[in-house]
């Protein structure tokens, strides 16, 4: 728990401009490796399929960023 924790505080405390869509995607890959503690799959969704499911409000943040939202 204690491990969690620090990796969510580290992932809250990085600097927009580094943390951004890209970044957060491989920090995720890293951290929940599918076939490992019960990690069945990772989805991934990206730009309009966001919006497409009502998650305007993460797809308009997201736009700001250099990469997909």
């Amino acid at each position: 728990m204690a491990r969690a924790t620090i990796v969510a505080r580290d992932l809250c405390s990085t600097r927009g401009t580094v943390a951004n869509p890209d970044f957060m995607e491989e920090a995720i890959h890293k951290i929940a490796k599918v076939g490992e503690k019960n990690v069945k799959s990772i989805i991934v969704k990206k730009g309009e399929e966001l919006r497409d499911m009502g998650m305007g409000l993460i797809y308009n943040v997201g736009k700001a960023a250099v990469s997909e939202p």
